[in-house]
């Protein structure tokens, strides 16, 4: 593994589900505040429908204020061709998209099932390419569903090699409800193909990654197993290559989401 590499996405995942709506501005002064700390990538925006996600509204706005450092990657997610057209528009320098490895986690988190959204992500990744653009492919819930429960490492790998029909620049393997453990991990990159019909690169995602305690947890058995180191080692043994962990803001042990928002909101009142 040559090297890791770290995508915040506390400015979108981080803030969708909080009860309090931040203003466009206040988003994009925390991405600023981002790339202050040293980081060189983030999901600034996400370009869904303000009506379903308000706290995401005015993701145009976000991408048009927020002050943007040379050698940063500012991200934007969509989750359909009208997203993906907003977000070209707004300048964002990479386009991410996620659909569920379960169909009922993908119907109640997105409408659509699983064959619905990898068709989705072809597309995507047609227009990516024909506009030059990177964007990254994310499989949710590749670990467990909360809905259907563990998820066969064999259906995870079958979504992936229909993905390689139109490569992504990368996919995301996410540990959604963080549940996944690092035997896991070791399952899905050490079941793929050969390199050359790989992503240029994998990714992991696992909210427990972020964690003080640095540690695992499968909710199903119980059982608290594993580190972060173990998880990357795990991904080291399989492939020698460049492995990205997207990290949230809300989980760092720097200060809790709550501050952030008070800190951030009293610098808007000002």
């Amino acid at each position: 593994m040559s090297a890791v590499s770290i995508c915040d996405v506390g400015p979108r995942d981080g803030l969708q589900n909080e009860a309090r709506t931040l203003e466009p501005a206040v988003r994009a002064s925390l991405c600023d505040r981002l790339a202050s700390a040293g980081l060189k990538k983030m999901e600034a925006a996400s370009f869904v429908n303000p009506k379903l996600v308000p706290q995401m509204g005015g993701a145009e706005e976000v991408m048009s204020v927020l002050h943007r450092v040379p050698g940063v990657v500012y991200a934007g997610l969509v989750l359909n061709e009208k997203g993906y057209e907003r977000a070209a528009a707004a300048g964002v320098d990479e386009i991410h998209y996620a659909f569920s490895a379960t169909d009922e986690f993908g119907r109640r988190n997105q409408n659509a099932t699983t064959a619905q959204g990898l068709e989705t992500a072809l597309l995507l990744v047609q227009l990516a390419r024909a506009d030059q653009r990177p964007i990254t492919v994310t499989i949710s819930v590749a670990f467990g569903c909360p809905f259907e429960g563990p998820v066969p490492p064999k259906r995870v790998l079958e979504l992936v090699e229909q993905l390689m029909q139109v490569p992504a620049d990368e996919i995301c393997l996410a540990d959604t409800i963080g549940v996944g453990v690092p035997r896991q991990v070791t399952e899905l990159v050490s079941g793929w193909p050969p390199a050359t019909l790989r992503p240029r690169t994998w990714c992991i995602c696992c909210v427990a990654w972020a964690s003080t305690r640095a540690s695992t947890s499968t909710r199903s058995s119980g059982a608290r197993t594993g580190s972060a180191n173990s998880w990357v080692r795990s991904f080291r043994a399989c492939w020698p290559e460049r492995v990205t962990i997207p990290q949230s803001s809300s989980l760092w042990p720097h200060a809790p989401l709550a501050q952030w928002i008070e800190h951030l909101s009293s610098k808007q009142r000002v």
